[in-house]
């Protein structure tokens, strides 16, 4: 069973291009026979989103539109695994959107490389590579 691997990149930074950059570049050359890459845009405004167009960097050219057509997610720790549940969260059905089992933080600059995000993920309890 592959490990899947959440790799957060993007965030609230004057560096944001480069992460996502950085991020992508990253989820683009993991190796597919020992782990599943989750890319996980982390918008300037600290919101995280996932979906088919956070996948792809010319994507980016048209951020206002990732964000539109991406999936909204937030991370909580069930049980050592790491749940992306949506938000808005639905009163009936199914909320979760993803599960990984690490995070792999690429990010660059303020609010992000500075510790901030690590310590998010800490708080939470989620394993995640020290960079």
């Amino acid at each position: 069973m592959k490990i899947k691997v959440g790799v957060i990149f993007g965030g609230k930074s004057v560096e944001h291009e480069v992460s996502i950059i950085s991020g992508l570049q990253a989820v683009n050359n993991i190796d597919r026979d020992k782990y599943d890459a989750i890319p996980i845009y982390l918008s300037k405004e600290n919101e995280m989103y996932i979906g088919d167009l956070v996948k792809e960097i010319k994507n980016f050219r048209d951020i206002n539109n990732v964000i539109k057509n991406s999936q909204r997610v937030v991370m909580i720790n069930n049980n050592g695994k790491v749940d992306l549940v949506k938000i808005p969260s639905k009163k009936f059905g199914n909320n979760l959107a993803n599960t990984v089992d690490v995070i792999l933080p690429v990010v660059h600059g303020t609010n992000v490389e500075d510790g901030s995000l690590q310590g998010y993920l800490k708080t939470l309890d989620i394993p995640f590579a020290r960079m």
